[in-house]
């Protein structure tokens, strides 16, 4: 928990974990599985409890980017979503940095970038700016995803980030999950970029939103590493 967020759940007694909160399978998260996107190398922008391994069963390997060592130790104790995983990796440290080091390295493309490293009312914006959204496009292959979990109690995320990404001429379709919801289950938001328009195809059929220009959505002032108008993505929240 983290002021009025709960960041993660498992329901006791289960034998096998089910991801609930932000994460169950009949969320967006879920969606990426029943369209059939390509799920053999995924990488997870922020652990929490490592419930995304769970939802992502499918997936040939998952990378965690995780900037405190102590959340990978709270998670692998008191909970069990990464027990007994062979397909888990955790590489620390701040991950705009490291995602940086792995593309200069020319480290192997991931079919799935996800971006989950929000609280409900400290957003960490050099994570949401037109250099991050670049960045991540450069780690993915050509018909990869961007997958950024946008819920927030505060600021409209949303609208912040189909202005980056229209200003980077990417592709981007969103959805937002309140119902109905399973005790455990939370709302959800959840916004999709690709280089290919078809990449989110998929997503689009399970009820996505693309955005596009003049969808009222999209107007407020991209956010960049120079600037950031959290002001104004607050004032839209409201």
């Amino acid at each position: 928990m983290s002021g009025r967020i709960v960041h993660g759940r498992e329901r006791e007694g289960d034998a096998q974990p089910e991801p609930l909160a932000y994460y169950h399978r009949t969320g967006p998260l879920g969606d990426v599985t029943r369209a059939q996107l390509s799920l053999h190398r995924i990488g997870v922008v922020g652990l929490g409890v490592g419930a995304t391994s769970a939802t992502f069963d499918t997936a040939g390997r998952i990378l965690f980017y995780e900037i405190d060592p102590e959340v990978l130790r709270l998670a692998r104790r008191y909970f069990h979503f990464l027990r007994d995983d062979p397909r888990l990796e955790f590489r620390t440290g701040d991950a705009r940095r490291v995602l940086a080091r792995e593309r200069a390295e020319h480290a192997a493309p991931l079919d799935l970038l996800l971006v989950d490293a929000f609280t409900g009312d400290a957003v960490p914006t050099h994570l949401l700016t037109r250099e991050a959204l670049q960045l991540y496009m450069a780690r993915v292959r050509p018909g990869g995803v961007v997958l950024v979990h946008a819920s927030n109690l505060y600021y409209d995320l949303t609208s912040v980030l189909a202005s980056t990404a229209r200003s980077t001429g990417l592709a981007a379709a969103y959805r937002v999950h309140d119902s109905p919801l399973a005790p455990g289950q939370t709302p959800s938001r959840y916004f999709a970029l690709a280089r290919r328009p078809g990449a989110l195809d998929g997503l689009v059929a399970l009820g996505w939103h693309r955005t596009r220009a003049g969808d009222g959505i999209s107007d407020i002032a991209p956010f960049t590493d120079d600037h950031a108008d959290t002001f104004g993505a607050f004032l839209r929240a409201l």
